[in-house]
């Protein structure tokens, strides 16, 4: 999106420098006018941009943020069941929960680790994080009907 209006700003500041050279001092102030004003038009649409796009990752850092702290109130519960297991259930049980923990501490510091400001990188960021919170999520939902 940025790069799309530095563009056309470039272009727009080339139509309007080959244009000056054959105008009228009247016609080169008019021309000077229409480039500030576009420029300006153009920045705030920069602006208004960035300020969507930081909304969008906020909210979705909260969402995420909430689903991350149901794991781990997930993950204790299944820590409480642990005890009622005896012996090599136990063990597999307490590599399961383990497993869990980690991969929900992985996305934790995933999120928290993402910087960048493009458009395109955080929707892409942003689908394949879906993905894996979703496989999270269905990998506990297993080991609590697995364990029963």
């Amino acid at each position: 999106m940025k790069t799309k209006f530095v563009t056309i700003a470039a272009l727009f500041a080339i139509l309007a420098t080959t244009g000056f050279t054959s105008c009228s001092e009247s016609k080169k102030e008019e021309v000077s006018e229409n480039i500030d004003q576009t420029t300006k038009e153009l920045d705030t649409k920069m602006e208004e941009t960035k300020d969507d796009m930081k909304k969008q990752r906020d909210e979705f850092v909260a969402e995420v943020n909430t689903k991350i702290e149901k794991n781990k109130q997930d993950i204790a519960d299944l820590k409480a069941k642990a005890k009622d297991k005896k012996g090599e259930a136990r063990k597999k049980y307490d590599e399961e929960i383990d497993d869990l923990e980690k991969r929900n501490d992985k996305m934790k510091a995933k999120l928290d680790d993402y910087k960048d400001d493009s458009k395109e990188h955080w929707k892409s960021f942003k689908e394949e994080f879906n993905h894996d919170m979703d496989g999270l999520g269905h990998a506990i939902g297993d080991v609590f009907k697995d364990n029963k």
